[in-house]
């Protein structure tokens, strides 16, 4: 009954993974945008995943100072917690036993935005990058290294993010670990004191 239900569960996330690209893709995503704290976002997210963490013995940690802890970003904070969400998954996904996963906010050489997800899990071949960021392709082709992935998570949080105006980019190396970074342009950026 467990594997039935664990079966339909994960059928109808596929679905939605499906229904959600195709309805970005078509233009049809609408972003219900307002000004919203990014630490807190970050914080929920982190959160969601402390538990299946524990069971791997991950240590997932997040990394500001005084001043990005104050910034608010103008956003679909819905979207943008999905995107930290998945990419923290795939970080705990991919990451072995005791390994680490942290998640940090900078402001960038031209002011911008960065939320930064890096692990030192398997890590991604150079000639897979750009195909993972494709809807169905894996961060591996071989099917014993896959946990229930649909290979629709990427090209969802990279789409998400240029509908904010940001960029995606991937940086990763084969058993040192992965790192997703987010650039959220500065016309979004407040900060608060």
């Amino acid at each position: 009954m467990q594997d039935i239900i664990g079966s339909g569960e994960h059928l109808a996330t596929v679905i939605n993974d499906i229904l959600d690209l195709s309805k970005i893709e078509a233009g049809k995503w609408k972003l219900e945008e307002k000004k919203f704290f990014l630490i807190k976002c970050v914080k929920e997210a982190v959160n969601m995943l402390d538990g299946l963490a524990d069971k791997k013995d991950i240590k997932i940690s997040y990394d500001y100072d005084a001043v990005n802890s104050s910034v608010n970003i103008l956003g679909d904070v819905n979207s943008i917690k999905r995107v930290i969400i998945n990419l923290l998954s795939n970080a705990y996904k991919y990451t072995g036993n005791g390994g680490k996963v942290k998640c940090s906010i900078v402001f960038s050489k031209k002011e911008e935005l960065e939320i930064i997800i890096a692990d030192t899990g398997i890590g991604i071949p150079q000639d897979r990058i750009v195909h993972v960021l494709n809807p169905f392709e894996q961060i591996h082709q071989s099917h014993d290294l896959q946990d229930e992935g649909t290979g629709l998570g990427l090209p969802i949080v990279k789409k998400l993010v240029e509908l904010h105006g940001g960029s995606f980019l991937l940086k990763s190396e084969v058993d040192v670990g992965t790192s997703a970074i987010i650039t959220i342009p500065r016309q979004r950026v407040f900060s608060y004191q």
